[in-house]
């Protein structure tokens, strides 16, 4: 492929091609977390990601230059801020979106109620797309994500515990037991979901508490975790052969009225297909021992998209029982130390972040995410 204006004789064809084909980067093995977190903005908001929207800004400029009209196009820290500017046009309305959000939604949000100290008009592509996720469904920026990281894997060898390499900024471990590819890994979730899926369709969210989830905090229940999904998986497949959902484990750190800790492992899912016949027989699976249904919470998912964030958050939270004052029990929700953490990541050792998420008859959101949205 010539540019224009080239005097030099033509190649053949075949030998462009190959020219071509050396010349082409080999596809990276994962997507990026700012790329994944434009696919959600496009998926959510219906935008064009970063990197569409500068092609078109440039297909708009070399077409002008092409008809000899002069334009001037936005290049590296340097934006046109045209009108008819693709690139400028998204950016534009993703500060819109997040000023609204942040009039709208900061401050309703746990952890979203200090003051906002990014500057949208100053932020680059990545920061932009974080701040406007973070706000809108309560993500946390990639920058908290590995801070965390940061600050659990170093109390984890405070403490003499085994958890293995730190996650990297350009080389994520790809691990369970890491807020920042949990972070990923709930963008790529998020993304295939509403690419793949109806979100106008209804759909039911479900948490499962199933009592052989629990374990102490530097192990995993039964001796593997596996064992807990697969029974949460054949359970709900026995009961409810049509099933179709997404599901993701997660640990929390329950302490009982006599400040004894302990992890207790459970399901957050959102699902469709399942007649109330049952829903009731799976309530009834997963009673607790008491003979309460209190292991199994379902309702009509009002904000499909906020409930995905939530069920696939980062982060890991403690509950506490407290007694009230009419002599009845409580629950307090607060977010783990990370010290907590530290044990509970010392625990899941090596366990790949892929193992975290399960579906049950969405073939298109997994093929998704192995083929499109790839993890580390």
């Amino acid at each position: 492929m010539g540019s224009a204006g080239h005097s030099g004789p033509r190649q053949p064809l075949r030998k462009v091609s190959m020219n071509l084909i050396r010349k082409t980067p080999a596809p990276p093995k994962h997507m990026t977390d700012a790329a994944l977190a434009d696919e959600v903005i496009k998926a959510f908001f219906n935008l064009p990601t970063a990197k569409e929207a500068k092609d078109a800004a440039e297909h708009r400029c070399d077409s002008a230059w092409r008809d000899k009209i002069r334009v001037i196009g936005c290049s590296q820290g340097n934006r046109c801020e045209a009108d008819a500017c693709p690139y400028c046009q998204r950016r534009e309305t993703l500060i819109e979106i997040t000023e609204e959000a942040r009039l709208t939604k900061l401050g309703s949000r746990t952890g979203a109620r200090q003051r906002p100290s990014l500057s949208l008009t100053d932020a680059d592509d990545a920061e932009l797309a974080d701040e406007l996720l973070k706000v809108e469904l309560g993500i946390p920026t990639r920058s908290e994500a590995l801070r965390r990281a940061k600050n659990v894997f170093r109390q984890a060898r405070r403490q003499g515990l085994n958890v293995g390499t730190q996650c990297e900024e350009d080389s994520p471990c790809g691990r369970f037991n890491c807020p920042a590819c949990r972070r990923s890994q709930q963008l790529a979730s998020i993304a295939a979901f509403l690419t793949a899926c109806d979100i106008e369709q209804c759909w039911r969210t479900i948490t499962i508490i199933p009592a052989y989830g629990r374990s102490e905090l530097n192990k995993q229940p039964l001796g593997d975790l596996r064992k807990v999904t697969k029974r949460v998986i054949e359970t709900l497949q026995e009961h409810a052969p049509r099933i179709s959902g997404m599901f993701a484990m997660e640990a929390s750190v329950n302490t009982d009225l006599r400040g004894v800790q302990n992890c207790q492992w459970h399901v957050h899912g959102i699902f469709q297909n399942v007649k109330e016949a049952e829903y009731r027989k799976i309530q009834k699976a997963f009673k607790c021992s008491d003979g309460s249904s209190r292991a199994v919470h379902s309702k009509k998912a009002r904000d499909v998209v906020g409930y995905t964030a939530y069920m696939l958050k980062p982060e890991i939270f403690g509950r506490n029982t407290y007694m009230r004052e009419d002599g009845r029990q409580g629950t307090g929700k607060y977010p783990v130390r990370t010290r907590q953490e530290a044990w509970i990541a010392s625990g899941l050792g090596v366990r790949k972040i892929r193992k975290r998420v399960f579906f049950l008859n969405l073939k298109e959101v997994e093929t998704l995410l192995a083929d499109r949205f790839r993890l580390a």
